[in-house]
């Protein structure tokens, strides 16, 4: 794992920061990128969600994108949409 995939975009205080530093991380991504995005502000996490969405139409890969019902179900919801 590469210092990049490693760091987080937390404490990011507005969308377009938090996306600037998103979407670095996924440029210099190869293969497998798991992104785990907390956010307090919805308006803010479907900014992001729709930049995402907007930005991997260019990809040739699928975007999966897990929203766990509860944060206790997180782990296993990720293992089980990577098993499939």
């Amino acid at each position: 794992m590469t210092d990049a995939s490693a760091s987080s975009v937390g404490g990011m205080t507005t969308p377009d920061e938090a996306w600037a530093e998103l979407n670095l991380h996924l440029s210099r991504s190869r293969g497998l990128c798991l992104v785990f995005v907390y956010a307090a502000d919805s308006r803010a996490l479907m900014t992001l969600r729709t930049r995402l969405e907007d930005e991997w139409t260019t990809k040739a890969v699928p975007l999966c994108l897990i929203r766990p019902q509860a944060p206790e179900h997180a782990a296993r919801e990720v293992i089980q949409t990577l098993e499939e």
